[in-house]
């Protein structure tokens, strides 16, 4: 229900792997539900992300699969080389305490990466200059990902909302500052 409003992925739960779409929307949900605000998470610390994805799989004190998490970094730090985000090899000699520097998670490298500028959170609006009408069944996440925002850009445009399991249908939020 937290996902589309309605119980298609309860009733068919194959969806997520044969539906593109539905897989990139769950994928997207749970980061922004479960792994986006974890403490340590924006702080760069990767072995905090792989716990809050996988569990005790790759990390922990009965994991798995412990080689498991040293691939997942050296693909990790690949992606940020192709996205311009890359700042250095990660030091640690266990993966799943590592805390890895990029552009978007800290570094004082004066905002570039490779040439490209870091990315940067939205803006703190003092003002509004486009609203949203709730409809039913919506919620936050969906919202935002139709507008191509994050939850937590919403929520810095909404700081009143508070609880965002407690939008309402017809409430209005601002969605463009």
């Amino acid at each position: 229900m937290a996902l589309y409003g309605d119980l298609r992925l309860l009733n068919d739960p194959d969806q997520v792997k044969s539906n593109d779409m539905i897989s990139w929307d769950t994928a997207f949900w749970y980061w922004s539900a479960h792994v986006h605000g974890a403490a340590g998470v924006q702080e760069g610390n990767f072995g905090t992300t792989i716990m809050k994805i996988n569990g005790g799989i790759e990390c922990g004190s009965s994991a798995s699969n412990p080689t498991g998490a040293r691939k997942r970094l050296q693909m990790y730090q690949d992606v940020l080389k192709a996205f311009g985000l890359f700042v250095s090899e990660a030091q640690c000699s266990n993966a799943c305490d590592c805390v890895i520097l990029t552009f978007a998670a800290g570094s004082q490298s004066g905002g570039k990466a490779n040439g490209n500028p870091a990315l940067k959170p939205a803006p703190i609006a003092n003002g509004c200059s486009q609203t949203y009408t709730i409809k039913s069944g919506e919620s936050f996440w969906l919202i935002g990902k139709n507008n191509g925002m994050m939850v937590d850009q919403l929520l810095t445009l909404n700081p009143s909302v508070g609880d965002t399991n407690k939008i309402q249908s017809g409430q209005s939020i601002c969605i463009r500052a």
